[in-house]
């Protein structure tokens, strides 16, 4: 195996629910991840309803495509250069993944006659504090939904750490 190359060894499937109908709201806290504590994420991926119609935690109708493509992830996790390529020490824990597109993270792509998957995005190992990291809309925008919606991710990771309560 190369080692520039990624493998998701487990995945656990991450939901922001909106339950306020019509949230005026612009930016979207993580709900606390317990089982992910301490786990190095290696991948993220992104859905909207034309993916999974409903989350299946909440039941909620997932955000639409134009919703995904409003939205930004931002995390913040540890940083996962110990030592930078200049040889300056780590500063600790940031937002060191600011304002990523949604749309990027989406890989599913529903045309027709021919759906098709994209190369899933990948990230160098690393632990993200999820009740820190957030989806924030651009500016101007909002989610206008007419019912509750969920913003429904799938994150894969590495490592044991958490796994015994």
């Amino acid at each position: 195996m190369n080692s520039s190359n990624f493998w998701t060894v487990k995945t656990q499937l991450v939901e922001i629910p909106i339950e306020t109908v019509g949230t005026t709201k612009t930016s979207f806290k993580f709900p606390t991840q317990d089982f992910l504590r301490g786990k190095f994420i290696v991948s993220i991926e992104a859905f909207n309803v034309s993916d999974v119609p409903v989350a299946p935690n909440s039941g909620f109708a997932v955000i639409t495509a134009t919703n995904m493509q409003n939205a930004f992830l931002t995390l913040y996790e540890q940083n996962p250069e110990p030592v930078d390529a200049q040889g300056i020490e780590s500063s600790g824990e940031g937002q060191w993944n600011e304002l990523i597109p949604l749309i990027s993270l989406h890989r599913v792509q529903n045309t027709t006659p021919s759906p098709f998957t994209r190369g899933l995005t990948l990230f160098q190992p690393r632990v993200v504090i999820w009740e820190k990291s957030y989806i924030q809309l651009a500016n101007g925008t909002t989610l206008g939904n007419a019912a509750a919606t969920s913003f429904l991710l799938q994150v894969g990771y590495v490592g044991n750490a958490g796994d015994k309560k």
